[in-house]
């Protein structure tokens, strides 16, 4: 395992609900505390297409695919 990477992420965003993966950097149980999100404007309200989460153990970034759906993340 690497040492967790220095430094702070910029302009990153709060999680505000209980997010949990596993690492695939340091293998390790996350429960990260920011998140960047690339999201779709639509009439709706805008649509998640994915969402980078900052590790809370290594502070390296996974970022996952969502599904449309209207933005609840």
């Amino acid at each position: 395992m690497n040492a967790p990477l220095e430094g702070t992420w910029q302009h990153a965003s709060v999680v505000h609900r209980k997010v949990s993966y596993q690492c695939s950097h340091c293998g390790k149980a996350s429960t990260p505390r920011r998140k960047y999100k690339c999201v779709e404007p639509n009439r709706a309200g805008p649509i998640t297409r994915g969402i980078i989460y900052i590790c809370s153990e290594c502070n390296r970034p996974t970022f996952m695919e969502q599904t449309a759906k209207p933005d609840t993340l």
